[in-house]
């Protein structure tokens, strides 16, 4: 493999080091533009790297070494400098290029939608304003606290996160939900039943017939009893 058209950048062969030369014309060079960052500089290279031997570029280790490269990003360069270059194995290294190539992007592909997916899982959001209890949910509600109206509680739900200016994104809203119902006051939502109430007075005398409890005492006097008259 050898620079194309050699003569024209080799200037001075006997120089120790060799010197190359580089027109001016090459800033109106379509191909040169077009090129990557890293292509443009290894194309730099090559030729300083060819004044050593004629315009000869070494094996493709050897060159992978001396540009300091990894012998795959090597290969991207030299198909990508295919316009400046002249080799006989262009074939070969146009061949790995295409298959290294066409397996890292299907890897990065995949890398991307992976991280998209995860992405999409884990990004936080508003509560959407027509956000509805599901059934999960609702049967949570009735399951974890039976003693809240699950349809009352997620309208308190939904206007607190709605009207909430600030931090009022979520990653799941379902879990939101769990913690909403738990941390629920009882005080404030349980509805005693009649059987409730009634177990409640017949404990509250058993133990004031017991000793635990008494019902409270007020002194009266005499003068009292007269003032009352």
């Amino acid at each position: 493999m050898r620079i194309k058209n050699w003569t024209k950048f080799q200037h001075f062969k006997d120089r120790k080091p060799p010197w190359v030369k580089l027109y001016r014309d090459l800033l109106d060079d379509i191909d040169w533009h077009e090129l990557d960052p890293l292509s443009a500089k290894v194309l730099c290279m090559l030729w300083l790297i060819a004044s050593e031997d004629d315009g000869n570029i070494p094996e493709l280790k050897t060159l992978s070494f001396r540009l300091r490269l990894p012998l795959k990003t090597t290969k991207d360069c030299l198909f990508k400098l295919n316009h400046w270059l002249i080799h006989d194995d262009i074939n070969v290294i146009s061949k790995v290029y295409q298959h290294d190539s066409l397996e890292t992007e299907t890897e990065t592909e995949l890398e991307k939608e992976k991280e998209r997916e995860a992405e999409v899982k884990t990004k936080a959001s508003r509560l959407s304003p027509n956000w509805k209890l599901s059934d999960d949910d609702y049967n949570f509600c009735k399951s974890e606290r039976p003693d809240l109206d699950p349809q009352k509680i997620a309208e308190s739900f939904k206007d607190y996160w709605i009207s909430k200016p600030k931090d009022a994104s979520k990653t799941d809203w379902s879990a939101t939900w769990r913690n909403w119902v738990r941390r629920q006051d009882i005080s404030k939502n349980k509805q005693k039943s009649f059987y409730q109430s009634d177990l409640e007075i017949k404990k509250a005398r058993h133990d004031e017939m017991v000793g635990k409890t008494r019902r409270p005492t007020i002194d009266i006097t005499p003068n009292d009893i007269l003032e009352l008259k």
